[in-house]
């Protein structure tokens, strides 16, 4: 299976993904929030470029095979967000609302406004987002499969062709929030809430669906 049809199949997995999660899946959560900070301390005390993945399951008291499991790549050790799933669910409980792609995706900013002010990890993986070409680039990869896959439950739910246009419009949404992170890395005081917000008013006065 290539990466990024295992990317896909990730976000595939929102669109499934049961309101009470499993303790095995909890359990599975817990293992790589846990591995993903310690990640990010090694990082933060020795550099990225210096830390193997191996070191990192050592440190974590996991096997290597355990962290490749959960991950996949090195990249994706920072580029893995736990609310990926909580956001997609959101955004598309929003579409099943009938609301617009720019309101469904502000739904799911709103809800989730606490967590991204709160949690210290967001800040500490941008910084190695906005420096490491090679996370960017990872981090790209997921926008892509996003755009794929959002497209397509969009229009199934709509009951409409996952077409150009849709395709279009998905691809400015994600874009949009991908240029929101991206000021907000640059400005350390900086609300993240407000930042995508505003850039989301930008996007909504240039499209309408």
């Amino acid at each position: 299976m290539s990466e990024e049809t295992g990317r896909d199949e990730d976000w595939a997995q929102h669109r499934h993904a049961a309101p009470n999660l499993s303790l095995r899946e909890r359990a599975k959560r817990e293992a790589m929030r846990q591995i993903q900070t310690v990640a990010l301390d090694l990082f933060d005390e020795r550099g990225y470029d210096a830390v193997t993945v191996e070191e990192v399951a050592k440190a974590a008291g996991a096997s290597a095979s355990t962290v490749y499991r959960y991950f996949g790549t090195k990249d994706r050790l920072i580029v893995h967000d736990e609310y990926d799933q909580s956001a997609a669910d959101l955004f598309l409980s929003g579409i099943d609302e009938g609301l617009s792609l720019v309101g469904a995706a502000r739904k799911a900013v709103d809800a989730m406004a606490q967590s991204l002010r709160e949690d210290p990890a967001w800040r500490r993986r941008a910084r190695y987002m906005s420096e490491q070409p090679s996370i960017w680039a990872q981090q790209m990869i997921e926008a892509s499969s996003a755009v794929r896959v959002i497209t397509q439950e969009v229009a199934r739910r709509r009951g409409v062709e996952a077409g150009p246009e849709l395709t279009i419009k998905v691809n400015a949404l994600v874009g949009t929030l991908l240029l929101a992170l991206e000021e907000w890395w640059q400005q350390e005081d900086a609300d993240i809430p407000q930042l995508i917000n505003e850039a989301l008013d930008v996007l909504e006065a240039g499209i309408r669906d």
